[in-house]
């Protein structure tokens, strides 16, 4: 992980979408972003231990993405937060991507989540 430059924008963000975080990581999940790197995440996030929060963004989403993200609802240790508005695309996150935060230093790091490391940061 690398520090996170947009420390700023993303906590002026979370006031903003009224997001109150309770967890170590966060992930950005612009849900109208790369369908590989999006579907990868929703999936290993339907089976993690880790307690993570998500962030669930974007205007144009499938049916079938949305089934996905429905099944994460239930999964107790995930902290659902939706921007309902896309604010996210109104800050400097660099979020076009799924990105995961690690918020539990003063300054934040972050990587971006692929399909050949989704995995390894999001499953136990």
């Amino acid at each position: 992980m690398e520090s996170y430059p947009y420390q700023k924008d993303f906590q002026e963000y979370l006031k903003a979408i009224g997001a109150e975080i309770v967890t170590d990581e966060v992930i950005l999940l612009p849900l109208d972003s790369c369908s590989l790197c999006v579907d990868q995440v929703l999936a290993d996030l339907e089976y993690t231990k880790k307690v993570i929060s998500v962030i669930l963004s974007g205007n144009q989403v499938s049916n079938e993405r949305l089934e996905k993200v429905k099944k994460l609802v239930k999964n107790e240790n995930l902290k659902i937060h939706t921007d309902e508005g896309s604010k996210s695309k109104s800050y400097d996150l660099n979020a076009f991507s799924p990105i995961l935060i690690n918020t539990s230093k003063d300054n934040f790091s972050y990587v971006s989540i692929s399909p050949q490391n989704s995995a390894a940061y999001l499953l136990e």
